[in-house]
């Protein structure tokens, strides 16, 4: 039975444990995910290097987790849970493609991945606030900062931002 708490408690002591969050450096962010629950639930979905978009949505958040974010819009950050940062595709204007995957170790918002470039993150084994890459605007998705492209139109840096607790994927 999973403890709530304690695949953020794993990542947060990982980044304390220089060794150890190098091992990490060279995944990609949703394998990062998918290791950490891995440790703390054995149980857990097989760990493969071989999977596509479509695989990590649907093992991680699946549509009824999208279609609740979509509904809300204006989530604000849940402590321990994997957040998925998806981010609207030039084809259609309602759909979105995943963009990055972390861990959300608290409700303050600091998130900790792999690859985090796509928040405005380093690329090793970090954390980053989601808070804070983000313009959160009521009833709207939140807009990325995006310090490469600031001017980009709203569209282009909205976000779907779907937090799902860990506890709902290890039971």
């Amino acid at each position: 039975m999973y403890v709530q708490g304690t695949c953020a408690a794993l990542a947060a002591r990982i980044l304390t444990e220089p060794m150890r969050a190098g091992a990490f450096n060279a995944l990609v962010c949703y394998n990062t995910v998918f290791r950490l629950l891995k440790e703390c639930d054995p149980t857990f979905h097989p760990h493969r290097a071989d999977l596509v978009q479509h695989e990590v949505n649907g093992i991680l958040f699946g549509p009824v987790a999208i279609n609740r974010a979509i509904n809300v819009k204006n989530t604000q950050p849940v402590a321990d849970s994997v957040v998925g940062i998806f981010k609207r595709s030039p084809v259609g204007a309602h759909a979105f493609d995943i963009n990055h995957v972390a861990i959300c170790t608290n409700a303050a918002g600091i998130c900790i991945s792999t690859n985090n470039g796509p928040v405005g993150g380093a690329g090793n084994y970090s954390q980053f606030n989601i808070k804070t890459a983000f313009t959160w605007r009521p009833n709207e998705f939140p807009i990325f900062n995006d310090p490469m492209n600031p001017a980009a139109p709203a569209w282009a840096r909205e976000r779907l931002v779907v937090f799902r607790p860990v506890s709902e994927l290890l039971r």
